[in-house]
């Protein structure tokens, strides 16, 4: 795949990243105010963002990443991704 291509998916996954931590925040912010609306947005917003790194990351580029690290974009991103893998903050 061509360098602009895998830009592309890896700004997908970014934004993807970017609108789960604010999904984070909304439902963080209805549990301590104990607001369902506010809950209710976070967890959606959540399981949209989700769905979007999961999808930016199966367009990329099935590479190997530089430093030994191998697998398709979309293994790396379910590897570090707490919503989507198991990574930090899965369990």
């Amino acid at each position: 795949m061509s360098d602009q291509s895998a830009l592309s998916s890896a700004a997908g996954v970014a934004a993807g990243h970017a609108k789960l931590a604010q999904g984070a925040a909304s439902e963080a912010i209805g549990n301590a105010t104990g607001s369902e609306a506010w809950q209710q947005s976070g967890a959606d917003t959540k399981a949209a963002a989700t769905q979007e790194i999961k999808q930016a990351a199966q367009s990329g580029p099935d590479a190997k990443a530089q430093g030994g690290v191998t697998g398709t974009a979309a293994e790396l991103a379910d590897k570090a991704c707490p919503q989507t893998g198991d990574g930090v903050g899965s369990k």
